[in-house]
C-alpha cells in the first residue's frame, strides 16, 4: 500500500510536507474547570477536567497528595473496528492509566492534599 502516490500525494491530498488541519476550542463545556476539543484530520477528542476537588469516596483520599481519577471512552461510532461497549474493554483501559500516569506528572498533587482531580476523555472519531 503505497502512502505516497507518484504525484507525490497522499489519499487525502496533501503532500508529504503538509500536515493535517489542526482545530483546537478551549472550554468546550462551560460547566467543567477546564475543557478542550481537539480536531486533527478525522480525529477528534473531548476533554474536560474537574477538581480539585474533595472526593465522593473516602477510600479515594489520600492525606499527602490528590487522588487522579482519569476516564478513557471511545463513541461506539467511532473508529473502523466494530466495538460492543464504550469503556472498559482492554485497549480503553491501556489508555487511561498512560493517560493518569502522564498527567499525575504534570499535576502538582503534593498542592492538593485529600483532593481529587478527575479527568474525562471521549474519543469521538479516529
Amino acid at each position: 500500500m503505497d502512502i505516497v502516490d507518484e504525484l507525490g500525494y497522499r489519499r487525502d491530498g496533501r503532500t508529504a510536507e503538509q500536515i493535517r488541519n489542526v482545530v483546537f476550542r478551549l472550554n468546550a463545556f462551560p460547566n467543567a474547570d477546564g475543557s478542550a476539543y481537539l480536531e486533527q484530520g478525522n480525529t477528534k477528542v473531548l476533554c474536560a477536567v474537574y477538581g480539585p476537588r474533595e472526593p465522593r469516596q473516602r477510600s479515594r483520599q489520600l492525606e499527602d497528595r490528590c487522588f487522579v481519577n482519569c476516564q478513557f471512552s471511545q463513541a461506539l461510532f467511532a473508529g473502523t473496528e466494530q466495538r460492543r461497549r464504550q469503556r472498559g474493554d482492554r485497549k480503553a483501559n491501556e489508555h487511561q492509566r498512560l493517560v493518569e500516569k502522564a498527567m499525575e506528572s504534570v499535576i502538582i498533587t503534593t498542592n492538593y492534599p485529600r483532593c481529587q482531580v478527575d479527568i474525562f476523555f471521549e474519543v469521538l472519531s479516529v
